[in-house]
């Protein structure tokens, strides 16, 4: 069943114009890419401005994509074709590690926080929340890692909400500040998170999410786009922002911005990821520039992409460390 919620007029990754987005596969380590935009039966993906790419960790076979205009999409062949089973302003989506037909996308429908639940990848979905203040939207969502009924997700206004019971009721985490972007939780400590504003950067919680510190305070910028944790070390980190990409390995006590050989005429790096896999494998992107690094990030090399959207999301096979994905759309504004 497809789901169709009501859109509205924001649009928080700005601007206007012609089709955008869709989707790259590449299969030898980001050195070629083909586009892997074909749905179910007929249509396209090519004009669909998307925003993550997920891989699932016990089937890699298996993909969520999200788009701000269109929903949530699922492929169970690698990209080789898409099905659309949620329609609505989705932002985020992710599946719970041990039922991966377990799925949690949050966005916005009639203006405001909407959460939905499906329990059967997609065949039929529940609404699980809705936020009362108008022009707010849900913008992160994560799973604790092995425990299908504990989910946060996180909103556009800096809040932080947890349900223990798969989406029957919630709590506040915690009141951050600027839009959630990105959650994570330690696969070996339940009490260490991370959150990633849009605004503030990235916050960091021991606690379990009742305490919170900054850890990008030496960080100078505007804004940022995305981060990365390296499982096997949880104080290293890479973000993405509006002045580069920074680095530290001391949980931000530290950080150095990274040298990327740009021919581009923005220093936005839109996105970056790590091959968990080999650590020192690192991926970035500054328009439609992809960067690759063999050695944490001090060197580069650099592939322009076949296209002329902007990059999203990164997402590297957790099996297979060759084969990456990238979303394409608007960068946020």
């Amino acid at each position: 069943m497809l789901l169709t919620a009501q859109s509205c007029s924001l649009n928080p990754f700005g601007g206007g114009g012609g089709p955008i987005g869709g989707i790259l596969k590449s299969t030898d380590a980001g050195e070629t890419w083909e586009r892997a935009v074909a749905l179910e039966g007929e249509g396209t993906l090519a004009g669909v401005s998307t925003a993550h790419v997920y891989v699932e960790k016990n089937d890699a076979d298996n993909l969520l994509l999200t788009s701000p205009t269109n929903g949530v999409y699922i492929s169970s062949n690698g990209a080789q074709n898409w099905k659309q089973v949620l329609s609505a302003r989705i932002y985020d989506a992710a599946s719970s590690g041990s039922r991966h037909e377990l799925i949690v996308a949050g966005g916005q429908s009639g203006g405001v926080a909407k959460a939905f639940r499906s329990n059967d990848r997609g065949e039929s979905w529940i609404e699980v929340f809705s936020e009362s203040e108008p022009n707010t939207f849900v913008s992160a969502a994560r799973f604790y890692p092995g425990n299908s009924e504990e989910v946060v997700i996180g909103l556009s206004t800096g809040e932080l909400v947890l349900s223990r019971n798969g989406g029957l009721s919630w709590n506040l985490m915690s009141d951050l500040t600027g839009r959630i972007l990105e959650i994570y939780i330690s696969p070996s400590n339940r009490n260490l998170i991370y959150a990633l504003s849009m605004t503030e950067g990235v916050y960091r919680s021991t606690d379990g999410g009742n305490a919170w510190e900054k850890a990008t305070e030496g960080v100078k910028v505007s804004k940022y786009f995305g981060f990365e944790i390296l499982e096997s070390n949880e104080n290293a980190m890479y973000v993405a922002t509006d002045k580069g990409l920074y680095r530290t390995a001391n949980a931000g006590a530290n950080w150095q911005l990274l040298t990327l050989p740009s021919h581009e005429e923005s220093n936005v790096v839109s996105a970056v990821t790590v091959n968990q896999n080999k650590v020192n494998e690192v991926y970035a992107a500054i328009g439609q520039t992809l960067y690759k690094s063999l050695d944490s990030g001090d060197t580069w090399q650099t592939r322009t992409l076949p296209s002329p959207e902007s990059v999203r999301d990164i997402a590297v096979d957790p099996g297979q460390g060759n084969i990456l994905y990238i979303s394409q759309g608007q960068v946020l504004k």
